[in-house]
């Protein structure tokens, strides 16, 4: 493989990370994490069940609609490059420090204010905790990053919540088909003694069935 073949994939990659276009979701779950299960298919099933995967992120992408588009989205962005000029122009400018991480604060106060509302709804929608965990321990990593950290910061909430829609979609599509789904895979992990988890050998007792598997 070529090195101009070599970033093509890359940003293809990055790109159907990034996106929350239904699309590249599927692209995504289809290509990386459930990537066995459409190898050494005949066609016919291929397609199945990537139709099938298709439908249930369509599914999952318009439980979570309101949590993707609307007001809240427009403020995050708008607060974020601001945040990206202030930082960027500071830096040229030679600002004082204090002065350049003040304005930056407020930007990102403002955006946080903004979205504890949406993230209440989406909580009480998806009970993702450990998601809204994340999203709130990763702002005081990137309120202190200039440029970079509003930049991130910017698409925080999005992510959050296509990690959900693509987190549902992958589970309803391995229980469709008969595999261990990431939340029975949860729930075996958590009545599994810590002993044998921590085994080198430690493999499960149970298979999947033959149908599940590429």
């Amino acid at each position: 493989m070529s090195l101009e073949e070599k970033v093509g994939g890359w940003i293809d990659r990055a790109r159907q990370y990034i996106s929350t276009k239904p699309e590249d979701m599927v692209a995504y779950l289809r290509d990386r994490k459930l990537k066995t299960y459409f190898q050494n298919l005949p066609e016919e099933e291929r397609r199945e069940r990537e139709s099938l995967l298709t439908r249930y992120v369509g599914e999952s992408v318009q439980k979570y609609d309101s949590d993707l588009h609307g007001t809240r989205k427009l403020i995050s962005k708008s607060t974020m490059a601001a945040a990206v000029v202030n930082d960027i122009y500071s830096l040229i400018s030679k600002a004082p420090f204090a002065n350049f991480s003040a304005v930056s604060y407020v930007l990102f106060g403002a955006k946080t204010l903004f979205e504890l509302p949406a993230m209440r709804r989406y909580l009480k929608k998806s009970h993702d905790w450990y998601g809204a965990a994340l999203w709130a321990l990763m702002k005081p990593v990137n309120y202190i990053l200039p440029i970079i950290g509003p930049m991130i910061e910017s698409g925080s909430f999005d992510r959050m919540v296509k990690r959900r829609v693509m987190y549902e979609a992958q589970n309803r599509f391995l229980e469709h088909i008969g595999a261990y789904s990431e939340k029975v895979k949860a729930r075996k992990a958590l009545k599994t003694p810590i002993r044998e988890l921590l085994s080198p050998g430690f493999t499960s007792n149970e298979e999947l069935p033959a149908y599940a598997s590429a």
